[in-house]
């Protein structure tokens, strides 16, 4: 039976908290076009924190959790995704990857949901999280619709940035990904019924 949860004693979690905190600030601040979320009112309380005029533990709308991704079709330890908003009910989220490590941070006055409490890392010294499929989660489906997009750009067209830097692996493997996680059809390449997923054209 594949494990769900990890877990890692003696690790400084403020610490990880606070490395995390800054990446989002400087996502928030920046003027860069693949950086485009914003902390709102409290890019200042980060910026305060992260400057040691307020301590971590102060900023008690900010809770930190992280999820290992792991993936049968490329080694998940090298996804590396942009910080951007983060879906979770109705609270303000954000979300980054690093390294293959899944990290989600509210930043909301209102607090999570009583379940999340045993993977909050603020003030623990215990590293704790889930493990979660890559091939399930709405970053797959986002990294395999940049695949397709970009295999249909024309030379001198001007595109957006992509927000999710794709390592090779998963680019290498892409018919081997499309004729797993897609059903056949006749007389279709690979591509072409990724791209028809991306569409909306099968089911």
């Amino acid at each position: 039976m594949r494990k769900t949860k990890f877990f890692k004693l003696g690790v400084d979690c403020d610490m990880l908290c606070g490395f995390s905190l800054s990446v989002l600030w400087r996502a928030s601040i920046s003027s860069r076009p693949e950086c485009s979320l914003t902390l709102g009112p409290y890019e200042d309380e980060a910026r305060d924190v992260l400057f040691g005029l307020k301590p971590l533990s102060g900023f008690v709308e900010f809770e930190l959790m992280v999820q290992r991704y792991r993936s049968l079709s490329i080694d998940a330890n090298k996804l590396c995704i942009f910080p951007e908003r983060a879906i979770f009910g109705d609270l303000n989220a954000y979300g980054f990857t690093l390294a293959g490590l899944r990290v989600f941070a509210k930043i909301d006055k209102r607090p999570l949901p009583y379940f999340c409490k045993p993977y909050i890392l603020n003030g623990k010294n215990v590293l704790r999280g889930l493990f979660t499929d890559f091939e399930n989660t709405l970053e797959f489906r986002r990294a395999i619709e940049m695949v397709v997009n970009a295999e249909h750009r024309r030379p001198g067209e001007n595109h957006a940035i992509l927000k999710t830097p794709l390592h090779s692996d998963l680019i290498e493997k892409l018919p081997a990904l499309a004729a797993q996680f897609l059903p056949n059809s006749e007389g279709a390449s690979a591509t072409e019924r990724l791209e028809w997923r991306v569409h909306g054209n099968i089911d």
